[in-house]
């Protein structure tokens, strides 16, 4: 393309006439337009705006009008310099090259990329406000060697929302930068630089928002100049991009002389080394200034971006001559475990730290006094903020000085450790979980405040000046050594004392709304008037008090959960005192009362000498032990009804007359009953008393608990026992006199013992009495009286000898009769299983019977139902003794009974549901009322009925004589002996009477079934079927059930004839007989099982007799009709049956018929016919025919061939027609093989081809 030159006599660009120059193409491809090219009025003010990549001349560049780049790359030439106000405005997309030379411009916008490489660029020069968003690289040859700089100059404020000012360094030497959005990155950036003219350059960084990074170092106020960094929002980021080049990621405030600070009130700084005030060289001193307001600032170690780590570390002070200073009013300095917050670095430095307000986040061991001062010198003041342990448990030894207010130190569940002195006037809280363990020679003045968590301390000094005083409102505070303190606490809250193991003394006062709780092994002890009224709470170790007003108002209570009260005089208390755990109460040697309510779930223990007096009422549920000294009571059930007590051997547990109710009562020591009544056992435990409970008053046991008495007691009182046992080994067990009343509860016997204990026994109450002979042999030899039942538990034996009186039952061992009559008639009995009742061969008459144990009758007879309850007795009756039955009850005998004496039944219903083998005589009613099967074998006799219910079978196999009604309601009866004697039988429908024997006159509704299979059952008298009734016949060839009846029978209902398996050759089975015949009645039908085939059955009736007919019906003319068998097996068929019929008998060819079906039944009667006999004659004519015409005529044309069409022909009439076998016939000359289809010869066919006569089968 060829040059072209544009050339004009006059300015065409002018202020007044503004023009823009636009190359729509390159115009000078490689050769840049200079003036010879393009010649403007030098005089013209103009201005450019550049389109393509060209180059500016001189004297574009010389203009200070605005230049703008829009798109495409402007580079500009060496030699040429940009107007120093000459506002420069590069647009997105577009770029400038400005690394010919140093460029001084009025201002920067746009979004462009503007390249420096190692020149500079100076911004600012006419104090306008603009905003850049582009690119500012520069390049860098090596650490303090040529570097691409940028410098904001002027009053204005360069917004830098998203900018990148790459490598090279960034200064704000007046002015200032702006961040308010979006990511903006510099290598390097210092804000107030150096002087001009002699005066500090003043600038400054406004971060509202957005992320602003620095790759290398952030130096606020720097070399003799003033800067401030402004944070009110966003993060700014000073992290480690620049490897392990000395300025990496460091953030110095006040640097080599100058004047910093960097004041944050919103959002985040993110640091890994900030120097505070450095210098290493020069005579300026450096003052630096970190004012936290709010936002975070976060110090961390963070690798460096080339393999290498940048511990986090923030000093406040660096170096000599210089002053630093953290002003912290808000907001949250984190320091992380791997990174040291420096309160110094050298020791001609001046170092502050004034926290007063905010949060310093610190933990591990970062929290260092110098960076490298062994002498150092700072001040930490704090002033009301706090210091909260992060990441791990701190541990430091700086020493802070409280200037005022309160200021807190937050564990945080961490813990810390600080062993530095808090000095000054102000007060000092610990908040939250963990230990705090403070162990300086504190002296600051304004008190200490425990909030949570833990306070650990060794002296008092620990705690500040005595007369700041400790205020509780949560926490604990612990001790780490033994040592007293006068000071004051202040209770606002709940507050806890753990003494750790030491013993303590507090003398001064403890006020307030709140609580005390001492804690821990050690003893506290309180001297003080104290008026707290949150209560007293003791969890463990001892608290000792010398007044009632050492633990606080009365009103606030005393509350255990564990730990012990030691009294240190003697006094009274009118505090209620909660049993939350255990308790201990130590009246050391003095005599003191408590007059209070004791209530809760612990346990009270009783140490020490002297007397504890009770005075109020108790209600606790735990137990109560007396272990030293005595326990008194000081009012009437001052005691727990719930408690346990036990009472130790020398101590003394006192009722003062009064009495008392406990849970129960153990232990080897002294009860002192005075006159009065100590009731025991309501806790139902079992327990032992060894030792010896004395006065005139008595004992009453309760509960379900067991008692064990073993010490010579000297109690006169008496003895009650209204629920449990007494175990006892002698008499003296209940002192040396006094009654002893069982009103529900019992006696038990120790092992070894048998004292007759009956004759200090009281009438029994209304609840009874329980007697435990616990494998002894014990003997009554008074008798029992009372309205209460007797019960003889466990093993071994008890023998009543005298008449007693009462219930009695039998749950364990044995219950002897001593004499005749020892019970009253009208006691009721029980013995359970495995439990026994011994007559000893002694009569004995009772109320009633049940249970399911032994009753040994030896010779004797038991008497029983005149109470005339229903009872049922499961168990056995065993020996050669009776059993009568009296009283209108019913009496159920349901065991295996195998006494044999007499059963009498006098009265009532004796109900049979077991077995008996007894001899009876019913003048009651006897019934079987079983569900199994039983037999009775016994005679029963006497006037009475007997009833037989339940679902099973009662076998009666004796010849009976009683005389009264049986009836059989449900079940069977199975009478195999008689009962003939009896006024009627009746059987319900459902029910049974079967068996062989004898059956007086009946009416039966339900089933007659004689024999047990096959048998003849006998009325004596008249029999009626009833129209429901069933008739059950078993039938075998030879016989059939049978009933006989002398009267007369009336029949109904249905025979139901079972039939055995086997061939029938009887015409008539007799099923009944009646000598009075059955005047016109016969039954309503017949119903058959597996009746025998070719037989028809029927009923038939004689005047006497009912016959169960069969008869025969092959298949013939007779009844039953006419089947297909052919004419000569159906003439056959006529006449057998004919012959059967008629009553004849059958021969035994002729039975075995009846047993065949089908086609054996017709291929009998077939060979059973006349045709055989002249059959055989036929067959000697047909072979001569055969045999002539086969011989004679010898023009056969198949003669020889060995072969016919059928092997057998028609050789007897009564023969079936037959084929050939499937194997060859071997005959004399020839082999006759099966045809394919066979085809019958007829018998004088001519021309056969053979001959043969066979030898032999197939």
């Amino acid at each position: 393309m060829q040059q072209q030159t544009f050339q004009s006599s006059e300015a065409f660009l002018s202020p007044e006439r503004t023009r823009v120059m636009r190359f729509r193409s390159r115009l000078v491809p490689t050769t840049a337009l200079t003036a010879a090219v393009l010649s403007l009025n030098a005089s013209g003010a103009f201005g450019a705006d550049v389109s393509t990549q060209s180059q500016l001349n001189a004297a574009i560049a010389a203009s200070a009008n605005p230049i703008n780049v829009t798109s495409g790359a402007l580079v500009v030439s060496v030699g040429q310099t940009i107007a120093s106000t000459t506002d420069l405005i590069v647009a997105p997309g577009a770029s400038l090259d400005l690394s010919s030379a140093l460029q001084m411009i009025g201002s920067l916008s746009g979004g462009g990329a503007l390249t420096l490489g190692t020149s500079s660029l100076i911004v600012g020069g006419n104090n306008s406000s603009t905003s850049f968003s582009g690119t500012i690289g520069m390049t860098h040859q090596g650490y303090e060697s040529t570097y691409g700089r940028f410098f904001k100059t002027g009053t204005g404020t360069l917004t830098i929302d998203n900018a990148t000012f790459s490598l090279g360094e960034s200064y704000i030497a007046q002015g200032a930068m702006a961040q308010t959005s979006g990511n903006t990155s510099f290598a390097y950036l210092s804000v107030g630089e150096n002087k001009t003219g002699g005066v500090p350059n003043v600038g400054a960084l406004n971060v509202s928002g957005g992320t602003l990074t620095i790759g290398t170092t952030l130096q606020v106020g720097s070399f003799e100049g003033n800067g401030t960094v402004n944070q009110t929002g966003g993060t700014v980021k000073v992290i480690p991009l620049c490897g392990t080049t000395a300025h990496c990621a460091a953030l110095n405030i006040g640097n080599q002389g100058g004047t910093g600070t960097y004041a944050i009130s919103g959002g985040e700084l993110i640091a890994s080394i900030v120097n505070i005030g450095r210098k290493t060289s020069g005579s300026q001193s450096s003052t630096g200034t970190l004012a936290i307001s709010g936002g975070v600032v976060d110090i961390s170690t963070r690798s460096d971006g080339n393999g290498g780590i940048l511990n986090g570390q923030l000093i406040i002070g660096y170096s000599a001559q210089s002053n630093g200073k953290i002003e912290q009013t808000g907001g949250t300095l984190r320091i992380h475990n791997d990174s040291k917050l420096y309160l110094t670095g050298e020791s001609t430095s001046t170092s502050i730290y004034n926290l007063s307000g905010g949060t310093l986040e610190i933990g591990g061991s970062s929290l260092q006094a110098a960076y490298s001062n062994p002498n150092p010198h700072y001040q930490f003041n704090l002033g009301g903020g706090s210091i909260k342990v992060i990441e791990s448990a701190l541990t430091t030894n700086v020493n802070a000085t409280l200037t005022s207010g309160v200021s807190t130190i937050d564990t945080n569940g961490f813990g810390a450790t600080w062993s530095g002195v808090f000095s000054g006037s102000g007060g000092l809280a610990k908040a939250g979980a963990g230990t705090l363990t403070l162990s300086g020679a504190n002296t600051y003045l304004g008190g200490t405040f425990l909030n949570d968590g833990i306070l650990k301390v060794n002296a008092d000094n620990n705690l500040g000046d005595a007369t700041g005083g400790l205020t509780f409102s949560g926490g604990t505070l612990l001790f780490g050594a033994a040592f007293n303190t006068a000071r004051n606490i202040t209770l606002a809250g709940g507050g806890t004392i753990d003494t750790n193991g030491f013993n303590t003394t507090v003398s001064g006062q403890l006020s307030g709304a709140g609580g005390l709780t001492k804690t821990g092994v050690g003893a506290l002890t309180l001297s003080g008037a104290n008026t707290y009224l949150g209560g007293t709470f003791i969890n463990r170790g001892v608290l000792k008090v010398n007044a009632d007003n050492n633990l606080g108002d009365a009103a606030g209570g005393l509350t255990f959960d564990g730990g012990t009260l030691q009294f240190g005089a003697a006094f009274n208390s009118a505090r209620n005192i909660a049993l939350a755990g255990s308790g201990i109460l130590d009246s050391n040697g003095f005599d003191a009362s408590l007059s209070g309510q004791l209530n809760g779930q612990g346990a009270l223990t009783k140490t020490g000498a002297g007397t504890l007096t009770l005075n109020g009422s108790s209600s606790y549920s735990g137990a109560t032990a007396v272990n030293q000294g005595t326990l008194r009571a000081g009012a009437t059930n001052a005691f727990s009804p719930l408690s346990a007590f036990s009472v130790a051997s020398a101590a003394t547990f006192d009722l003062n007359s009064l009495n008392q109710t406990i849970g129960s009562l153990a232990g080897a020591g002294n009860v002192l009953l005075g006159s009065a009544t100590l009731t025991t056992g309501g806790d139902n435990s079992s327990t032992t008393f060894s030792g010896v409970a004395s006065g005139n008053g008595q004992i009453s046991k309760t509960g379900t608990g067991t008692f064990t008495l073993t010490g010579s007691n000297a109690y006169t009182g008496g003895t009650t026992v209204t629920g449990g046992l007494i175990n006892f080994a002698s008499a003296n067990n209940f002192g040396p006199s006094g009654t002893i009343t069982l009103n529900g509860g019992g006696l038990q016997w120790a092992t070894g013992n048998t004292t007759d204990i009956s004759s200090r026994l009281a009438a029994m109450g209304i609840g009874g009495a329980t007697f435990d002979t616990n494998g002894n042999n014990v003997v009554f030899a008074t008798s029992i009286s009372g309205v209460g039942g007797l019960t003889k538990s466990g093993a071994g034996m008890l023998t009543l000898v005298a008449n007693n009186t009462g219930p009695i039952a039998v749950t364990g061992g044995t219950l002897r009769a001593g004499q005749i009559d020892a019970f009253s008639p009208l006691s009721t009995f029980s013995v359970a299983s495995a439990a026994t009742f011994d007559l000893n061969n002694l009569n004995q008459t009772i109320g009633s019977l049940a249970g399911a144990g032994n009753v040994t009758l030896g010779s004797a007879t038991l008497t029983t139902g005149g109470d005339g309850t229903s009872t049922t007795f499961s168990g056995s009756i065993s020996g050669t003794g009776g059993l009568t039955k009296e009283g209108a009850g019913t009496f159920t005998l349901a065991g295996n009974n195998t006494y044999t004496g007499l059963t009498t039944i006098n009265a009532g219903r004796l109900n049979v549901t077991g077995s008996i083998v007894s001899t009876i005589v019913n003048n009651g009613t006897f019934a079987l009322d079983n569900s199994g099967t039983s037999t009775v074998s016994g005679v029963i006799s006497g006037t009475g009925a007997i009833e037989k219910t339940g679902a099973g079978t009662t076998v009666l196999s004796n010849i009976n004589t009683y005389t009264g009604a049986t009836s059989v309601t449900d079940g069977k009866l199975v009478v195999n002996g008689s009962i003939a004697s009896s006024s009627g039988l009746t059987v319900g429908q459902g029910a049974v009477i079967g068996g062989n024997g004898i059956l007086p006159s009946a009416t039966i509704n339900g089933e007659l079934s004689p024999g047990n299979s096959i048998g003849l059952i006998t009325v004596v008298g008249d029999l009626t079927l009833g129209a429901g009734s069933q008739y059950l016949v078993e039938v075998s060839p030879v016989a059939a059930d049978r009933a006989n009846v002398t009267g007369a029978a009336s029949l109904a209902g249905t025979v139901l004839a079972t039939f055995a398996r086997g061939t029938y050759i009887v015409k008539n089975y007799t099923i009944l007989h009646a000598d009075g015949g059955f005047a016109g009645s016969k039954f309503s039908g017949l119903v058959t099982a597996n009746a025998p085939a070719n037989f028809i059955t029927s009923l038939n009736y004689t005047s006497n007799d009912v016959f169960l007919s069969l008869t025969a019906n092959l298949g013939g003319d007779g009844p039953g009709g006419i089947n297909a068998l052919p004419r000569n097996q159906r003439g056959v068929a006529n006449v057998i049956n004919a012959w059967f019929n008629a009553g004849l008998p059958l021969a035994p060819s002729f039975i075995n018929l009846y047993s065949l079906t089908g086609t054996g039944l017709t291929n009998a009667l077939a060979s059973s016919a006349g045709e055989p006999a002249t059959g055989a004659q036929q067959i000697g004519y047909r072979s001569l025919d055969h045999f002539l015409y086969q011989m004679l005529d010898l023009q056969e044309p198949n003669r020889g061939q060995g072969q016919i069409g059928d092997a057998s022909g028609f050789i007897a009439s009564y023969t079936t027609d037959q084929s050939a076998a499937s194997k060859k016939i071997s005959l004399s000359h020839v082999d006759l093989s099966r045809s394919p289809q066979p085809n019958a010869s007829a018998l004088y066919e001519p021309r056969w081809s053979i001959w043969a006569s066979p030898f032999g089968g197939y």
